[in-house]
């Protein structure tokens, strides 16, 4: 189980920005650094640090917004 900060951090390592450009609002379509590869990264990211868990939630891949990952994972029991 994660917490949103830790979300936070996570993306933005995966999207190599800075933390400060993270918020509720992120999404594919404001940050230009959150391409196809980016998303990747996102998800390979929160595979590595969620395991086994992560592996049965649906509809991370379609993602395209930060909101979204939450939601997702807080229903999933992998978010704080």
């Amino acid at each position: 189980i994660m917490t949103d900060k830790e979300l936070f951090q996570l993306v933005s390592e995966s999207l190599e920005v800075s933390v400060e450009k993270i918020n509720l609002e992120s999404s594919q379509d404001k940050i230009e650094e959150w391409d196809s590869l980016g998303h990747l990264s996102i998800l390979s990211s929160l595979s590595k640090d969620l395991g086994d868990g992560i592996k049965n939630v649906k509809g991370l891949g379609n993602c395209e917004s930060l909101s979204c990952i939450i939601k997702i994972l807080k229903s999933a029991g992998l978010l704080e």
